[in-house]
């Protein structure tokens, strides 16, 4: 992901957050550093493969597609309730 990309995505982020409501808290370590609300690549930085990583809040969505990756998606291996039921009875089941 290139540089560009990495800064839309802050953005974005970033107003999102700007318009949400926020704990009155003090958010620091134990030895008392304040704690940031997020983490990224530096300004200017550009990182193979972020996109698989994302901003907090954003769908990660793979290249090509128009819809983000869930785990129960249809098609996938493992994802169907029926890949679910053991395909002959079980002690459980009898």
């Amino acid at each position: 992901m290139d540089a560009r990309d990495i800064a839309a995505g802050r953005e974005r982020w970033q107003a999102r957050y700007d318009a949400a409501r926020t704990r009155d808290a003090d958010f620091t370590t134990l030895s008392g550093m304040s704690v940031e609300p997020a983490y990224g690549p530096a300004d200017g930085a550009s990182v193979p493969g972020f996109e698989r990583i994302g901003w907090p809040g954003e769908f990660r969505t793979p290249a090509g597609s128009t819809r983000p990756a869930t785990a129960g998606a249809p098609g996938r291996s493992g994802s169907s309730p029926a890949s679910a039921t053991p395909s002959r009875p079980t002690s459980a089941t009898r």
